[in-house]
């Protein structure tokens, strides 16, 4: 499962929960006995450089002086130091843009338990690209879950589940998505918008912007094939071309349930 914002996400360790605050997403273990919170800001112009990162870190030096790290396609710095008998680590990350601030806290011992799992999740840090071309069925247009002045299409398809997984995306509320179908011979149905889920019919849409639907040419109409594991990248689509697919079927190579990138978002 993943969670995120408009242009990062990150992978939340199996035995931990996540939910979105008015100003952070708050993941935590089981036990509730520790937090990992995130939020970010993006820079509107240019690149985010060493120097800022070095200047937001600044700010806590009374904790001690911080260290470079780098996780996944985001670096930055970090500090650790003991506050009133609790453990805090702080982040600054950046790629690009994007300025993650991150600070994960808890008892001491409980917080060291818990470093693979942080390290896991903090290695999974990923930049959202351009928005994600996906195949949605037109016929199942709907009225939006947000905003009831926009329309939205239904991604309840075995297409839809396809185009997320081999691109390696499981979604997440508010993640850039362009729904694509077939129109005629010249043309294609097109919506721009956000992934949202549908809590009163249980399943997700892409909520289109104010545009709605656009008529744009007729994109390549060759047949896809390929089926990958979105979370290994093995290859699927023999084995569903021979017995189907079926809710609950899970990955031959790592376990993982094919339907994943349909599954239901955590936390709200």
């Amino acid at each position: 499962m993943r969670v995120g914002y408009k242009n990062w996400s990150i992978g939340v360790t199996h035995g931990w929960s996540a939910q979105y605050d008015q100003e952070c997403i708050t993941i935590t273990p089981v036990a509730n006995d520790a937090a990992f919170q995130l939020s970010s800001a993006i820079k509107k112009s240019g690149t985010i450089t060493d120097d800022e990162i070095d200047t937001q870190a600044a700010r806590e030096a009374g904790w001690g002086a911080s260290s470079l790290v780098s996780f996944a396609s985001f670096r930055g710095r970090t500090v650790s130091y003991l506050l009133n008998g609790v453990a805090w680590r702080r982040l600054w990350l950046a790629n690009e843009n994007n300025l993650i601030f991150a600070t994960i806290n808890g008892p001491p011992k409980r917080v060291a338990a818990y470093e693979h799992d942080l390290l896991l999740m903090l290695n999974s840090l990923a930049p959202i690209p351009p928005p994600l071309r996906i195949y949605a069925d037109f016929n199942g247009i709907v009225t939006a879950p947000k905003n009831a002045k926009r329309k939205a299409v239904v991604l309840d398809t075995f297409g839809s589940l396809r185009d997320l997984a081999n691109a390696g995306v499981s979604l997440f509320e508010g993640l850039p998505l362009i729904a694509v179908d077939y129109s005629d011979e010249l043309d294609d149905l097109e919506g721009h918008g956000t992934a949202e889920y549908d809590r009163a019919n249980g399943w997700w849409v892409v909520e289109f912007d104010d545009q709605g639907v656009r008529f744009v040419p007729a994109g390549n109409r060759e047949p896809v094939i390929t089926f990958l594991c979105v979370k290994c990248k093995a290859p699927l689509h023999e084995l569903l071309q021979s017995r189907g697919l079926k809710l609950g079927d899970t990955c031959p190579s790592c376990g993982n349930p094919i339907h994943s990138p349909l599954a239901p978002p955590v936390g709200r």
